[in-house]
């Protein structure tokens, strides 16, 4: 009896021996698999990590390249084109000095100087330029204007300071999209009535002239901010000139105006600067 307790105690401690050391083997192998995992996922985050890094870079990289291009082409159509407003660009292209040297491609020249040559007349060719943004005639000879010069219906800023014109011509109207006239130091007495087509103009400079009454069709030119009329012969200003709201500009300097008027003119434009 005593023999086969024994034998059943070696047959059960041989059992529990070999089961531990499977259990421990699979503990290990467990262990080991768990390991394993966790290193692959490891890894793999860390190449999402990464992937995430290089998508940000190249979005950043593509931002900047964007924002890089986007100030390069502003500061291409900065110089091509100059602000007239405030959602208006002109088309700047070159300046063109010379009579002859703009003729060679008229549809092309948005830009024309032809101050200081001492021009007596203006050539009839200068309405073929159709496109012509600007035109500058300052420091001429100048007596009239030709009717050819009515054709440049696209003009934007005109400028006829210090020639010799006593008329307009009576077609000025027809430049629609005229916003800057200079028409200083000229001798000028009246303005031509078609003027108030003129709905766009902004700037309307008269001064060192020769008017003596204030011209009627300014008071129909709505958009008008800046009105020039220093050193003239002026003696009166009408009530009508409240109409003008938009005014912000109003030089009456050299006038001998009365000094209450200036201060009724003032209270009746209260933003607007007037000298007198």
């Amino acid at each position: 009896m005593k023999r086969i307790l024994l034998t059943l105690f070696l047959i059960l401690i041989m059992f529990t021996q070999s089961f531990s050391e499977t259990a421990r083997e699979q503990k290990g192998r467990h262990i080991k698999e768990v390991k394993r995992l966790r290193a692959r996922h490891l890894r793999e985050r860390r190449l999402l990590l990464m992937r995430l890094r290089r998508l940000r870079s190249h979005r950043k990289r593509r931002k900047r390249s964007f924002r890089k291009r986007k100030r390069k082409r502003r500061v291409r159509r900065r110089k091509r084109s100059y602000r007239i407003s405030k959602y208006k660009y002109i088309k700047r292209g070159k300046t063109f000095y010379s009579l002859k040297a703009a003729l060679r491609n008229p549809r092309r020249v948005y830009h024309l100087d032809l101050s200081g040559l001492e021009l007596s007349e203006l050539p009839p060719q200068i309405g073929r330029f159709t496109r012509l943004r600007s035109l500058n005639l300052t420091d001429n000879r100048l007596k009239k204007l030709p009717p050819e010069i009515l054709r440049l219906t696209q003009l934007r800023e005109l400028h006829i300071e210090n020639n010799l014109l006593i008329l307009l011509p009576q077609g000025l109207g027809r430049l629609i999209h005229l916003e800057d006239l200079n028409l200083n130091s000229n001798l000028l007495r009246k303005l031509p009535g078609t003027m108030n087509r003129l709905r766009n103009l902004g700037k309307l400079h008269l001064a060192k002239n020769e008017i003596t009454l204030f011209p009627e069709v300014i008071y129909k030119l709505s958009h008008l901010s800046v009105l020039d009329l220093a050193n003239n012969r002026l003696i009166q200003i009408p009530n009508k000139i409240f109409k003008l709201i938009r005014l912000r500009k109003f030089d009456l300097k050299g006038n001998g105006l009365n000094p209450n008027l200036i201060k009724r003119i003032k209270h009746g434009l209260p933003r607007c600067r007037v000298t007198g």
